[in-house]
């Protein structure tokens, strides 16, 4: 789901009680994903990355578990679609990889 750019800087301005400075978001992060889905994740991220419509991704640095393939597979797909490392950022996740887990570890 795409969310539309005047609704994506709406949501900015309430949560911030400011306007961004712009357009291109800092950081998205990626809900992990089993192996079998992970790819249209990945490669849409990769695809806004290559096309500077984000500059940086965070994805969970929890190791394999729940059919999550791992931090080092997501660095490393990521690397080889054209993310450099240094724009591959990690979300540390506990107690668990999960979608509250990465939730409630990204708000805190």
């Amino acid at each position: 789901m795409r969310i539309p750019t005047d609704m994506a800087r709406l949501l900015l301005i309430s949560a911030l009680d400011t306007e961004p400075e712009t357009d291109i978001p800092e950081t998205v992060y990626l809900f992990a994903q089993t192996a079998d889905n992970q790819s249209s994740v990945l490669c849409r991220a990769a695809s806004l990355y290559r096309q500077r419509k984000i500059r940086k991704i965070a994805v969970c640095e929890g190791e394999t578990g729940h059919g999550y393939p791992g931090w080092l597979v997501w660095q490393r797909e990521l690397f080889l679609m054209g993310v450099s490392d240094r724009d591959i950022a990690r979300v540390a996740v506990h107690p668990s990889v999960n979608t509250l887990g990465e939730a409630t570890s990204l708000v805190r």
